[in-house]
């Protein structure tokens, strides 16, 4: 339920960035709201990408998987790293 939470919230936010003008804010409020707990996102000062680190119990491969099937893109951590660590973060861009 978490997971379905999320992924509706990212898909939200795309609406709530284009009345704001600020994507970043948009998306990392999003993200705030809809995490669970122990969730940390990434504020970007003028950049496009927030990374968010999920719980540890949290499986951000099985999200991929989700937000693949709900039309949303999102990069996995572990593909950000050489020795296959951040396997609960995912990468988000908001432009």
């Amino acid at each position: 339920r978490t997971v379905l939470l999320l992924l509706s919230a990212i898909s939200r936010s795309d609406v709530a960035a284009e009345r704001s003008g600020q994507p970043a804010r948009a998306l990392t409020a999003a993200v705030a709201e809809h995490s669970p707990p122990g969730t940390r996102a990434s504020r970007p000062r003028g950049g496009h990408v927030v990374w968010v680190e999920l719980p540890a119990t949290c499986d951000a491969t099985r999200l991929h998987h989700d937000a693949v099937r709900a039309g949303i893109s999102i990069g996995l951590g572990l593909l950000f790293s050489p020795t296959g660590r951040y396997r609960n973060c995912i990468r988000l861009n908001c432009a």
